[in-house]
């Protein structure tokens, strides 16, 4: 929902998954808490992709083909606003690290 309209409320947010929005707020404290679990769901699915890719271990190409295999999974997944979500400092080093790895 968040990929089609980075806006959305969190009563619609909790709308589209079927609960209240008084039980996103008891799970999440504000809209920025939310998205930043979401960022960080993300970024925690990009580094398993990487480790299921076996970079350092695999034959290049089979290592290659498991990564794109994998990170395609995760952008279908979490389709997030790459921005937003960079502009939090340890995301961002998160991030980094991982593009490093590759």
């Amino acid at each position: 929902m968040l990929a089609a309209d980075p806006g959305a409320s969190v009563a619609s947010i909790a709308a589209e998954a079927g609960v209240d929005r008084r039980t996103v707020y008891r799970r999440f404290a504000s809209r920025e808490d939310l998205l930043a679990a979401i960022y960080e769901s993300r970024v925690t699915a990009v580094e398993r992709a990487i480790a299921d890719a076996r970079l350092r271990e695999a034959p290049v190409a089979v290592a290659l083909h498991r990564y794109v295999e994998n990170v395609v999974a995760v952008n279908r997944s979490w389709p997030v606003d790459l921005a937003r979500m960079l502009a939090d400092d340890a995301i961002r080093r998160r991030r980094d690290a991982c593009v490093a790895e590759v």
